[in-house]
């Protein structure tokens, strides 16, 4: 995947306008709370409050399931087969599987959610192929428009990432 001529400077311009704006803290200060990509897999979670936090950062709230029903309506308004980025606490997979496809590939890298997506894989009622990894590197290994949806709901490791093109 290659990306725009300028489109980095874009991004760094439009950082720092909103740097000049709002001072040192980003509009989405959840993002910018320093996390460690290295050690994002292996990281424990928190699940208190009916919240995800992995390194101390909020991944999932449970205020999203709507947001996150709604969003599966859409993705899945083809059936056939669906790619999820990140499971999290599981809303959009649950919201996913609540509609009418075919397969149903979710991609984490969390060891801890993963192990979540395993359970959730053995009584989904819609295939569900669960793979470890971060998106970043799993992407590229899939076959391109081999997917009729895609969800992308991961947690970026930065402020730059928050705002850059994924797909």
């Amino acid at each position: 995947m290659e990306e725009d001529d300028g489109f980095d400077t874009y991004i760094e311009e439009a950082l720092a306008r909103r740097a000049k704006v709002s001072g040192p803290q980003s509009a989405y200060p959840h993002v910018l709370q320093q996390v460690d990509a290295g050690t994002w897999e292996g990281a424990g979670t928190d699940l208190s409050s009916g919240n995800l936090r992995i390194q101390g950062r909020s991944v999932m709230e449970s205020w999203q399931q709507k947001y996150q029903e709604r969003f599966a309506e859409v993705v899945t308004m083809r059936g056939g087969r669906v790619l999820e980025i990140g499971f999290g606490m599981g809303l959009s997979a649950n919201a996913i599987q609540s509609h009418s496809i075919e397969e149903h590939v979710i991609i984490e890298p969390n060891e801890e959610v993963y192990q979540r997506l395993l359970e959730f894989a053995e009584t989904a009622p819609h295939k569900v192929i669960p793979i470890k990894g971060r998106w970043q590197d799993v992407v590229p290994q899939l076959e391109d428009e081999s997917f009729d949806g895609i969800f992308f709901d991961g947690s970026p490791f930065d402020d730059r990432e928050l705002h850059y093109r994924q797909f």
